[in-house]
């Protein structure tokens, strides 16, 4: 069976995985650079006694326009999943892009952009991302528990589905000051509750589905039936979408 938790660091080297490729993607678009020179001819004054224009020179860096629109659609569908669309660096980012897209100086500020971002993750900087990822390995959880029910295996798919409820109140725990995660789904429903991180309802319902995992983990299958485990599986989805953001 697949653990919970298992599948964060996975997540994490595939997000690294991906931040590795654009930026050799990026390194490919700046090998494109070029350069094109325009030369302006100076004019003869038009009053005698005043000076004309002098010949100008302008000297213009150019990248792939083409290679280097499919470089920002890859690293603003990356960024939309790692940032949220109000923060900086998202927006920082779709600022930049909207400038010239065959010009070098504008890719260069692109790209820094970019590289601090990547710097960002791999500092683990990044706060929001831990959310996604977990909630992202969640909902997987969640379809494999669905899976083990429609099968009609109740009891796996109540352990996962509580399993996935513990680790969400763990997370919840450690990301609310003054609380401490444990592996005991009561205390730290109670935990949370006194909080005031959610209310009465909520840590009625927690404890029912902490009721049904316990149930399942310790050989009571006569105590709880599939329509509770398939309402404890819808429940703890939308308890993850509202809690894990």
């Amino acid at each position: 069976m697949h653990i919970v938790g298992a599948g964060f660091s996975n997540m994490d080297d595939r997000i690294q995985r991906r931040f590795d490729e654009l930026a050799d993607n990026a390194e490919s678009i700046a090998s494109t650079r070029r350069e094109k020179t325009t030369h302006v001819p100076g004019s003869e004054p038009f009053v005698r006694g005043t000076r004309g224009t002098p010949d100008r020179t302008f000297t213009n860096t150019f990248v792939d326009p083409i290679l280097v629109v499919q470089w920002q659609t890859s690293v603003s569908s990356l960024f939309s999943r790692v940032f949220a669309n109000h923060d900086p660096t998202f927006q920082r980012f779709a600022d930049a892009c909207k400038a010239n897209l065959n010009s070098a100086l504008s890719f260069d500020i692109q790209r820094s952009i970019f590289r601090a971002a990547k710097e960002d993750f791999e500092g683990g900087y990044l706060f929001d991302i831990q959310n996604l990822v977990h909630s992202d390995v969640f909902i997987d959880e969640l379809e494999q528990a669905k899976h083990f029910l429609d099968k009609g295996f109740k009891v796996p798919a109540a352990v996962i589905a509580g399993t996935v409820l513990e680790t969400t109140l763990r997370r919840m725990c450690d990301t609310h000051s003054g609380l401490t995660p444990s592996d005991n789904i009561n205390a730290m429903n109670n935990d949370l509750y006194t909080a005031n991180v959610y209310g009465k309802a909520s840590n009625k319902q927690v404890g029912s589905w902490g009721d049904i995992r316990n149930d399942a983990a310790h050989g009571r299958p006569d105590e709880f039936d599939p329509k509770q485990v398939s309402q404890m599986i819808d429940g703890v989805r939308d308890f993850v979408a509202k809690h894990i953001k």
